[in-house]
């Protein structure tokens, strides 16, 4: 046996351990380290959550490996990333594999670019589905939040505004469409309670993962879909494109004036934004230095244009970090095939469903600390 096989086996275990001790966390709404619950109760509470999770980040990697191996390109098996960094940690990072041949056409790029993507996201729509069809009544909530009792259930959307509830998860819209169709009775999580509820929890973070999967930039799954649809000249434009429009959404964060309380708040939020922006600008164009320098000034204004005459206006700083992140550590471009063949029909028409997915799936304001 492949002594690499070993890596693999004890990735996974080791997943499988920090994902229960997180579903705990965030189904219970306890530390996993102070409970006086038996260990095995502990673990049982917290496997919903590490099922869901687990089940998705699976399907979704052998679904790269296993067409991978329908062409007969080698690749390793997935590489899980278990991660526990205390409270509010997911438990795992997400799981990779490693292609060890390149891709020698455009069809080959899109099939296995495409196929993680779709495999998972079956999964995150059964999670989703199963999570709504099961709900609990609303009391359930009384076991993780007591003091919700005294207001009968869920509290006002209004009414969060003075309780510590500590993140909130802006629902996709696959998530509305769903409770669309849920009869009105059904007690429906609110935004603030949603991670204690497991299967629809790992459904979220299953839709999430996906959304981020498919941006069509550089070698994400999205940026192979986009160079089968589009060639290399088209997926160029797109990718360069995506990130401006990453960083002009995501700099309003860091520029809102709304949000400054201080002169000292605000020159230090302009600094780290600048520093970002010019990571991003000079890896685009490199260096053409008026290019990148004019358009860092350009975003600039934008933004505070933006703050000046739409205070209320929100953005989300995580997606301009996610586009440094891609563009300084993993490029923007993509690798030409050695056989450019265009895709037939049938594929361009599943790729454009599933970039109108990816909308379906993204949300504009994932987390919310408070």
């Amino acid at each position: 046996m492949n002594k690499r096989i070993f890596i693999h086996i004890f990735l996974f275990v080791l997943t499988v351990l920090t994902t229960l001790i997180s579903g705990y966390e965030w189904t219970t709404g306890k530390v996993f380290f102070a409970s006086h619950e038996p260990v095995l109760v502990r673990f049982k509470q917290g496997f919903p959550y590490c099922f869901g999770f687990l089940l998705f980040l699976t399907v979704h990697e052998f679904g790269h490996y296993f067409m991978s191996k329908k062409y007969g390109i080698k690749a390793t098996l997935p590489y899980y990333i278990p991660m526990y960094i205390g409270s509010m940690s997911i438990g795992s990072m997400g799981a990779v594999i490693r292609l060890k041949e390149p891709c020698q056409t455009r069809v080959q790029f899109f099939d296995i670019g495409i196929a993680g993507p779709l495999a998972g996201l079956v999964v995150g729509l059964g999670l989703m589905i199963y999570g709504y069809a099961t709900l609990p009544p609303e009391s359930y909530i009384f076991s993780i939040h007591p003091e919700y009792v005294k207001y009968g259930g869920f509290p006002e959307p209004k009414e969060y505004q003075n309780i510590p509830y500590g993140l909130t998860l802006g629902k996709p819209l696959l998530f509305k469409v769903v409770e669309f169709f849920m009869p009105s009775e059904a007690s429906i999580p609110p935004p603030q309670e949603i991670m204690h509820y497991p299967y629809l929890f790992t459904a979220w973070l299953a839709l999430f993962f996906t959304a981020l999967n498919l941006i069509p930039i550089g070698q994400l799954d999205g940026g192979h879909i986009i160079y089968g649809l589009l060639g290399i000249k088209g997926h160029k434009w797109v990718s360069k494109t995506t990130i401006l429009i990453m960083v002009l959404y995501g700099g309003i964060d860091f520029m809102r004036l709304e949000s400054i309380e201080s002169t000292f708040e605000w020159v230090l939020n302009s600094s780290i934004y600048l520093l970002l922006l010019l990571a991003i600008m000079t890896k685009l164009y490199g260096k053409r230095s008026r290019l990148w320098l004019l358009a860092t000034v350009l975003v600039m204004s934008f933004h505070v244009l933006v703050s000046i005459m739409f205070p209320h206006v929100k953005g989300y700083g995580g997606y301009m970090m996610f586009a440094v992140i891609i563009v300084r550590f993993f490029g923007f471009e993509h690798p030409v095939a050695r056989v450019d063949t265009p895709l037939n029909l049938k594929r361009k028409v599943l790729g454009w469903i599933t970039l109108v997915v990816f909308i379906f799936c993204i949300s504009l304001q994932p987390f919310q600390i408070s």
